[in-house]
């Protein structure tokens, strides 16, 4: 049990940065580069951390997480988002890459005829759709940008969190 309550904090520091990002224009912080890079650092070192407490369930979904949101971050320093079309592009391929990653663990709770295979689609449908429209959003301007990426963020991890959650409660 004391997995699943490190695992919801985890999730609540994730949830915490998104609200940081949107709260970014407000401090005068307005480079979309630093902003996405700190996200995905952020959010690759704390699926690292769930896989290594999820790591005796077989639980890889984590670990392909952290390696997406790493070699994102990776791709980020390396490159400059500075073209609305580019920051798009970026965050759609991001939402198709992690849409793979929990399509796999929805055919894992599928197959184990786990009825958490539901939550996982849902989690799995709703981050499809919140990133296809966030990057269709991308043609405002610096701050409304990083407000929709903020948003984009913070929608996800609520989801991710009410699935760890409904995972806690099933045990």
């Amino acid at each position: 049990m004391d997995r699943a309550k490190n695992i919801i904090v985890l999730d609540f520091v994730l949830l915490i940065g998104s609200l940081l990002i949107i709260l970014c224009p407000l401090l005068k912080i307005t480079e979309i580069n630093y902003i996405l890079l700190s996200m995905f650092l952020l959010y690759g070192y704390i699926s690292s951390f769930k896989f290594l407490l999820r790591r005796n369930y077989r639980d890889f979904e984590s670990l392909y997480t952290s390696m997406a949101a790493l070699s994102f971050s990776a791709i980020l320093f390396f490159t400059n988002l500075n073209t609305n079309k580019s920051l798009a592009l970026f965050i759609l391929i991001w939402s198709f890459v992690l849409a793979i990653i929990k399509l796999i663990k929805c055919d894992y709770y599928h197959d184990l005829k786990n009825p958490l295979w539901m939550s996982k689609m849902m989690n799995l449908v709703l981050f499809l759709i919140t990133g296809f429209i966030s990057s269709i959003n991308f043609n405002s301007g610096n701050t409304v940008s990083i407000i929709v990426i903020g948003y984009f963020f913070l929608i996800n991890f609520i989801v991710e969190l009410m699935h760890d959650v409904f995972e806690m409660i099933r045990g």
